[in-house]
């Protein structure tokens, strides 16, 4: 699980975004939403290599947009809790408190694509985030 892991989050995204800005260079006004997750900002027990390759996403995909900014080129790194998938629907008993609706997560990423270079869609993530970035000490996260 964890090589796989990591090719799914760290190595399919890195080559993926070298070639598209590749032949986005060569072609002009486009854009690139890299997804990554609250959980890229803390070690966590039990998902600490998905963790930390959700930090690398988001490391690499803002420093890209810093290399493209001025090239009609937008990136957009979104970083996502729980979204309402089939996936966390048949993992979860109830309904996870905060829960995002993947089409509105899709339109407000969309809209906030030439903003770059990040956006969290939802309250309750942007008050986590805000929570673990500002607040917490790390060595209470």
């Amino acid at each position: 699980m964890t090589r796989e892991t990591i090719t799914t989050n760290r190595t399919t995204p890195t080559l993926f975004s070298q070639r598209f800005l590749k032949r986005q260079n060569e072609r002009g006004m486009d854009g690139l939403i890299v997804v990554s997750s609250l959980s890229g900002y803390v070690g966590s027990p039990r998902v600490a290599t998905y963790a930390a390759t959700k930090a690398y996403l988001h490391v690499l995909s803002e420093g890209l947009w810093g290399e493209v900014k001025d090239k009609n080129i937008s990136i957009l790194t979104i970083t996502l809790g729980a979204i309402s998938t089939p996936g966390l629907i048949s993992r979860a008993q109830k309904k996870t408190p905060g829960q995002l609706d993947p089409a509105k997560v899709v339109d407000q990423s969309l809209s906030h694509l030439e903003r770059g270079p990040t956006y969290t869609p939802g309250l309750n993530n942007k008050i986590g985030l805000t929570v673990l970035n500002k607040i917490l000490p790390r060595s209470f996260q």
